[in-house]
């Protein structure tokens, strides 16, 4: 039985907690990108909806556990009064939508995972080991759901319902922990438990991040803001951090930081964890009939025959399917 090496661990830790800066995780701003869209800019379908408050009070709605259901669509009635400028900006918002929902298909289609969602507040603070790096972070990020609407491409709807996690922002947290030395330990893990975060359970969070950070709410008294660019947040933030009551809808790729934190709990208690010693791999026989060399999968795919009636092969192409196949039928 050994130990494992607490430095190889801590390696392992700050590999997987490396955030990507330009990464909506911590950048969350607009700018050109196809993927992200400004939770105020929904405002643009208004007609006699107003999208942006409804939206928000079905995902603080304790009651219905947070789910949303809204679909969000150019109306006759939402364009008829717009200037050009305006139209343009309907047009790039429904094309966001449009990329997000097709992005999300081909990342699930890769990996297996959907990652759209919506970040909300956002908290600007100044890199203390880098002055010219300003971060721009959701605190808060509500797993949901997209799809087109039938037969109209134009019209996307967005769901979540009580399977949908929320989470606290995972790499802000490991920003913060490089950087400044701050844990995020005080913020009471229970109130992302279920899936709903009701607008006192908000407030009460924010006035947690204000005394753990020394940070203050922006103008809390004037509803939701527009994100503005980078230069804006490095201005005003060059004092003190800043949380501003913006929201940003992206794909929030990343499934690295539950590793992280498993490292994490190991290096504190370094002393509980024992493993075994390696197994030298061993091969499934001395002498190989297959013309081609299997690796230690497939050599397991020819025990387990032995062992089971049915084996079940499956991956995707290029995983060595079909040698896992020659091997058994020459062996």
């Amino acid at each position: 039985m050994t130990t494992p090496s607490v430095d190889l661990l801590k390696s392992l830790e700050s590999k997987l907690k490396t955030a990507n800066i330009r990464s909506p995780y911590l950048r969350a701003t607009i700018g050109r990108s196809r993927n992200r869209i400004d939770f105020k800019s929904l405002e643009l379908l208004n007609d006699e909806r107003n999208f942006v408050e409804e939206f928000w009070q079905q995902l603080i709605n304790n009651e219905q556990q947070g789910a949303v259901d809204i679909t969000l669509r150019i109306s006759s009635k939402s364009a008829a009064n717009k200037n050009a400028e305006e139209r343009f900006q309907k047009d790039v918002l429904i094309t966001r939508l449009k990329n997000i929902h097709f992005d999300q298909e081909e990342d699930f289609l890769e990996h297996g995972t959907r990652s759209f969602g919506f970040g909300y507040p956002l908290l600007a603070i100044r890199s203390k080991q880098d002055k010219k790096r300003t971060i721009l972070a959701p605190l808060f990020i509500w797993s949901l759901d997209i799809e087109p609407l039938p037969n109209n491409h134009n019209a996307y709807r967005i769901t979540r319902n009580e399977d949908h996690p929320i989470q606290l922002n995972p790499q802000l947290a490991a920003f913060l922990s490089q950087d400044r030395a701050i844990t995020l330990d005080q913020i009471p893990e229970e109130y992302f438990d279920d899936s709903c975060l009701s607008d006192e359970e908000i407030n009460k969070l924010l006035e947690g991040f204000c005394n753990i950070l020394g940070s203050t709410v922006v103008n809390p008294e004037e509803g939701f803001v527009a994100i503005r660019d980078l230069d804006y947040y490095e201005r005003m933030c060059e004092e003190k951090p800043l949380i501003f009551r913006a929201g940003i809808f992206s794909l929030f790729k990343s499934n690295r930081e539950s590793i992280a934190s498993d490292y994490e709990k190991m290096i504190r208690g370094e002393d509980d964890f024992i493993f075994d010693s390696p197994e030298i791999y061993r091969p499934y026989q001395e002498d190989y009939f297959s013309a081609v060399q299997l690796d230690p999968s497939q050599e397991g795919i020819l025990r387990n025959i032995n062992e089971h009636k049915r084996v079940i092969i499956q991956g995707p192409p290029g995983t060595g399917k079909s040698n896992s196949l020659t091997g058994i039928i020459l062996n």
